[in-house]
């Protein structure tokens, strides 16, 4: 069973998703922007564009969010140019690994 599937998901393209579970919920959440079965295309075209243009409002607000935490940890001047850019949990490790090569 193993076997087959490894053949078969590199036939195909499917950008390191393996799982299915990340791919269903994803599915349910546009069906639940579509709602109706019956509709046309251009409903559906609608209905993908306000689902993706929310998701970007709520990955930005929580990016920022994240970023207001931690702005003050981050006032070193290797992170300066950074910090608006980097998601802070990737600064942490950063961080971190900065102040183990500093002891």
């Amino acid at each position: 069973k193993e076997q087959f599937c490894y053949a078969w998901t590199n036939d195909c393209l499917h950008l390191r998703q393996r799982a299915t579970s990340q791919v269903e919920s994803a599915h349910y959440a546009l069906k639940s922007y579509i709602k109706v079965s019956t509709s046309d295309l251009k409903h559906v075209v609608d209905a993908c564009e306000r689902l993706i243009t929310k998701q970007i409002k709520e990955h930005r607000y929580q990016l920022e969010k994240a970023r207001l935490q931690h702005v003050k940890a981050y006032s070193i001047v290797l992170f300066e140019w950074v910090v608006d850019y980097v998601n802070p949990k990737a600064l942490d490790l950063v961080l971190n690994y900065w102040a183990a090569l500093k002891d």
